[in-house]
Protein backbone atom coordinates (compact mmCIF):
# COMPACT_ATOMS: atom_id res chain seq x y z
CA UNK A 1 0.00 0.00 0.00
CA UNK A 2 1.32 3.44 -0.90
CA UNK A 3 1.79 6.11 1.75
CA UNK A 4 -0.86 8.22 -0.01
CA UNK A 5 -3.44 5.48 0.64
CA UNK A 6 -2.95 5.44 4.41
CA UNK A 7 -5.54 8.02 5.38
CA UNK A 8 -8.09 6.69 2.87
CA UNK A 9 -7.82 3.16 4.25
CA UNK A 10 -8.35 4.21 7.84
CA UNK A 11 -12.04 4.79 7.15
CA UNK A 12 -14.42 2.10 6.07
CA UNK A 13 -17.77 2.80 4.43
CA UNK A 14 -20.03 1.81 7.27
CA UNK A 15 -21.31 5.35 7.81
CA UNK A 16 -19.88 6.22 11.20
CA UNK A 17 -22.12 9.17 11.86
CA UNK A 18 -25.44 7.84 10.64
CA UNK A 19 -28.45 8.32 12.88
CA UNK A 20 -29.07 5.43 15.28
CA UNK A 21 -32.53 4.20 16.38
CA UNK A 22 -33.63 5.12 19.90
CA UNK A 23 -32.36 2.97 22.75
CA UNK A 24 -34.31 2.16 25.91
CA UNK A 25 -33.46 4.50 28.75
CA UNK A 26 -31.58 3.17 31.73
CA UNK A 27 -32.26 4.06 35.33
CA UNK A 28 -29.32 5.90 36.86
CA UNK A 29 -29.27 7.19 40.41
CA UNK A 30 -27.89 10.55 41.41
CA UNK A 31 -25.31 12.04 41.58
CA UNK A 32 -24.69 11.10 37.92
CA UNK A 33 -26.10 13.58 35.37
CA UNK A 34 -27.65 12.50 32.06
CA UNK A 35 -29.00 15.06 29.61
CA UNK A 36 -32.66 14.52 28.77
CA UNK A 37 -31.81 14.09 25.07
CA UNK A 38 -29.18 11.39 25.63
CA UNK A 39 -29.98 7.74 24.86
CA UNK A 40 -28.62 5.21 27.35
CA UNK A 41 -29.28 1.48 26.97
CA UNK A 42 -30.91 -0.38 29.85
CA UNK A 43 -27.94 -2.63 30.54
CA UNK A 44 -25.27 0.06 30.35
CA UNK A 45 -23.38 0.41 33.64
CA UNK A 46 -23.12 4.01 34.81
CA UNK A 47 -20.87 4.86 37.75
CA UNK A 48 -21.10 7.75 40.20
CA UNK A 49 -20.54 11.38 39.18
CA UNK A 50 -20.78 10.48 35.47
CA UNK A 51 -21.93 13.20 33.06
CA UNK A 52 -23.56 12.39 29.71
CA UNK A 53 -24.19 15.31 27.39
CA UNK A 54 -26.81 16.40 24.89
CA UNK A 55 -27.63 13.86 22.19
CA UNK A 56 -25.07 11.29 23.34
CA UNK A 57 -25.74 7.60 22.61
CA UNK A 58 -24.60 4.91 25.06
CA UNK A 59 -25.19 1.44 23.60
CA UNK A 60 -25.85 -1.89 25.41
CA UNK A 61 -23.07 -3.33 27.53
CA UNK A 62 -21.15 -0.06 27.83
CA UNK A 63 -19.42 0.65 31.15
CA UNK A 64 -18.85 4.26 32.23
CA UNK A 65 -16.75 4.29 35.37
CA UNK A 66 -16.94 6.90 38.15
CA UNK A 67 -16.37 10.47 37.04
CA UNK A 68 -16.39 9.77 33.29
CA UNK A 69 -17.59 12.66 31.13
CA UNK A 70 -19.27 12.01 27.78
CA UNK A 71 -19.84 15.28 25.97
CA UNK A 72 -22.54 16.23 23.46
CA UNK A 73 -23.33 13.95 20.51
CA UNK A 74 -20.77 11.30 21.43
CA UNK A 75 -21.54 7.70 20.44
CA UNK A 76 -20.15 4.92 22.63
CA UNK A 77 -20.79 1.61 20.91
CA UNK A 78 -21.67 -1.78 22.37
CA UNK A 79 -19.46 -3.23 25.14
CA UNK A 80 -16.99 -0.33 25.18
CA UNK A 81 -15.52 0.73 28.54
CA UNK A 82 -14.65 4.28 29.59
CA UNK A 83 -12.42 4.54 32.65
CA UNK A 84 -12.69 6.67 35.76
CA UNK A 85 -12.13 10.38 35.19
CA UNK A 86 -11.90 10.04 31.42
CA UNK A 87 -13.43 12.75 29.22
CA UNK A 88 -14.60 12.17 25.64
CA UNK A 89 -15.07 15.36 23.61
CA UNK A 90 -18.19 16.23 21.65
CA UNK A 91 -19.00 14.55 18.33
CA UNK A 92 -16.52 11.73 18.98
CA UNK A 93 -17.14 8.04 18.31
CA UNK A 94 -15.91 5.15 20.47
CA UNK A 95 -16.16 1.78 18.71
CA UNK A 96 -17.37 -1.60 19.94
CA UNK A 97 -15.31 -3.20 22.71
CA UNK A 98 -12.91 -0.26 22.77
CA UNK A 99 -11.37 0.42 26.17
CA UNK A 100 -10.28 3.79 27.51
CA UNK A 101 -8.34 3.77 30.78
CA UNK A 102 -8.41 6.22 33.66
CA UNK A 103 -7.95 9.98 33.17
CA UNK A 104 -7.75 9.76 29.38
CA UNK A 105 -8.61 12.88 27.37
CA UNK A 106 -10.21 12.54 23.93
CA UNK A 107 -10.79 15.68 21.88
CA UNK A 108 -13.60 16.79 19.59
CA UNK A 109 -14.63 14.81 16.54
CA UNK A 110 -12.26 11.90 17.18
CA UNK A 111 -12.89 8.30 16.08
CA UNK A 112 -11.52 5.35 18.06
CA UNK A 113 -12.37 2.15 16.26
CA UNK A 114 -13.44 -1.27 17.55
CA UNK A 115 -11.30 -3.09 20.12
CA UNK A 116 -8.71 -0.34 20.44
CA UNK A 117 -7.20 0.26 23.89
CA UNK A 118 -6.18 3.69 25.13
CA UNK A 119 -4.35 3.32 28.43
CA UNK A 120 -4.27 5.59 31.50
CA UNK A 121 -3.42 9.29 31.15
CA UNK A 122 -3.13 9.23 27.36
CA UNK A 123 -4.05 12.40 25.49
CA UNK A 124 -5.87 12.19 22.15
CA UNK A 125 -6.47 15.43 20.25
CA UNK A 126 -9.24 16.76 18.03
CA UNK A 127 -10.26 15.03 14.78
CA UNK A 128 -7.95 12.06 15.33
CA UNK A 129 -8.66 8.74 13.60
CA UNK A 130 -7.49 5.62 15.45
CA UNK A 131 -8.03 2.32 13.62
CA UNK A 132 -9.14 -1.06 14.90
CA UNK A 133 -7.19 -2.96 17.57
CA UNK A 134 -4.71 -0.15 18.20
CA UNK A 135 -2.99 -0.03 21.59
CA UNK A 136 -1.93 3.33 22.97
CA UNK A 137 0.17 3.03 26.13
CA UNK A 138 0.11 5.35 29.18
CA UNK A 139 1.06 9.01 28.87
CA UNK A 140 1.16 8.94 25.07
CA UNK A 141 0.08 12.16 23.36
CA UNK A 142 -1.59 12.04 19.95
CA UNK A 143 -2.23 15.60 18.78
CA UNK A 144 -4.84 16.98 16.39
CA UNK A 145 -5.65 15.53 12.94
CA UNK A 146 -3.45 12.44 13.35
CA UNK A 147 -4.45 9.17 11.65
CA UNK A 148 -3.31 5.79 12.99
CA UNK A 149 -3.90 2.53 11.10
CA UNK A 150 -5.24 -0.77 12.36
CA UNK A 151 -3.27 -2.95 14.80
CA UNK A 152 -0.65 -0.29 15.52
CA UNK A 153 1.10 0.16 18.88
CA UNK A 154 1.96 3.52 20.46
CA UNK A 155 4.43 3.34 23.35
CA UNK A 156 4.72 5.10 26.70
CA UNK A 157 5.46 8.85 26.52
CA UNK A 158 5.24 8.95 22.73
CA UNK A 159 4.45 12.33 21.15
CA UNK A 160 2.87 12.48 17.68
CA UNK A 161 2.59 16.00 16.29
CA UNK A 162 -0.39 17.31 14.29
CA UNK A 163 -1.26 15.85 10.93
CA UNK A 164 0.96 12.75 11.08
CA UNK A 165 -0.36 9.67 9.27
CA UNK A 166 0.66 6.21 10.44
CA UNK A 167 -0.17 3.11 8.40
CA UNK A 168 -1.37 -0.26 9.62
CA UNK A 169 0.70 -2.32 12.08
CA UNK A 170 3.07 0.56 12.83
CA UNK A 171 5.03 0.30 16.09
CA UNK A 172 6.26 3.37 17.98
CA UNK A 173 8.28 2.28 20.99
CA UNK A 174 8.60 4.26 24.25
CA UNK A 175 9.78 7.86 24.15
CA UNK A 176 9.45 8.36 20.39
CA UNK A 177 8.71 11.78 18.88
CA UNK A 178 7.05 12.12 15.47
CA UNK A 179 7.02 15.52 13.74
CA UNK A 180 4.22 17.38 12.04
CA UNK A 181 2.73 15.81 8.88
CA UNK A 182 5.14 12.85 8.91
CA UNK A 183 3.85 9.82 6.99
CA UNK A 184 4.66 6.19 7.79
CA UNK A 185 3.87 3.21 5.58
CA UNK A 186 2.54 -0.09 6.89
CA UNK A 187 4.70 -2.16 9.27
CA UNK A 188 7.12 0.67 10.06
CA UNK A 189 8.91 0.19 13.40
CA UNK A 190 10.44 3.11 15.31
CA UNK A 191 12.69 2.14 18.22
CA UNK A 192 12.92 3.70 21.66
CA UNK A 193 13.79 7.40 21.98
CA UNK A 194 14.00 7.90 18.22
CA UNK A 195 12.82 11.10 16.56
CA UNK A 196 11.39 11.69 13.10
CA UNK A 197 11.22 15.23 11.75
CA UNK A 198 8.33 17.07 10.15
CA UNK A 199 7.10 16.12 6.68
CA UNK A 200 9.34 13.05 6.58
CA UNK A 201 8.08 9.95 4.74
CA UNK A 202 9.07 6.46 5.87
CA UNK A 203 7.89 3.90 3.32
CA UNK A 204 6.48 0.47 4.25
CA UNK A 205 8.71 -1.89 6.18
CA UNK A 206 11.16 0.78 7.40
CA UNK A 207 12.89 -0.03 10.70
CA UNK A 208 14.50 2.46 13.06
CA UNK A 209 16.48 0.91 15.90
CA UNK A 210 16.97 2.80 19.19
CA UNK A 211 18.03 6.46 19.46
CA UNK A 212 17.79 7.19 15.73
CA UNK A 213 17.35 10.78 14.57
CA UNK A 214 15.70 11.41 11.21
CA UNK A 215 15.59 15.05 10.07
CA UNK A 216 12.80 16.98 8.35
CA UNK A 217 11.68 16.41 4.74
CA UNK A 218 13.49 13.06 4.51
CA UNK A 219 12.21 10.39 2.12
CA UNK A 220 13.11 6.76 2.91
CA UNK A 221 12.08 4.19 0.32
CA UNK A 222 10.79 0.71 1.18
CA UNK A 223 12.43 -1.56 3.76
CA UNK A 224 15.26 0.70 4.91
CA UNK A 225 17.01 -0.08 8.20
CA UNK A 226 18.51 2.64 10.38
CA UNK A 227 20.89 1.26 13.00
CA UNK A 228 20.95 2.50 16.60
CA UNK A 229 22.28 6.05 16.88
CA UNK A 230 21.96 6.84 13.16
CA UNK A 231 21.54 10.53 12.34
CA UNK A 232 19.98 11.47 9.01
CA UNK A 233 20.18 15.07 7.80
CA UNK A 234 17.22 17.12 6.59
CA UNK A 235 16.01 16.57 3.02
CA UNK A 236 17.91 13.30 2.58
CA UNK A 237 16.73 10.70 0.03
CA UNK A 238 17.34 7.11 1.15
CA UNK A 239 17.20 4.35 -1.52
CA UNK A 240 15.06 1.25 -0.98
CA UNK A 241 16.67 -1.51 1.06
CA UNK A 242 19.41 0.72 2.51
CA UNK A 243 21.01 -0.10 5.87
CA UNK A 244 22.55 2.92 7.60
Amino acid sequence: MSVEDINHNLHDDRGLFTTKPPLPRSTVSVPSTIDSTAQVADNAEIGEFVKIGHGAVIEPGVVLEDGAVIEANVVVEKDARIGSGTRVGENSWIGRQAMLGEDVRVGTGTIIENKSIIENDARIGDHVSIGRSVRCHPHATITDHVAIGNSSSIGVDVLVDPGAHLGHEVVLEDGVWIGREAKFGDSTIVGKRSTVGRYTVLSPGTILETDVTIGAYVYASDSCVFRSGANIEDESMIPAGSTI
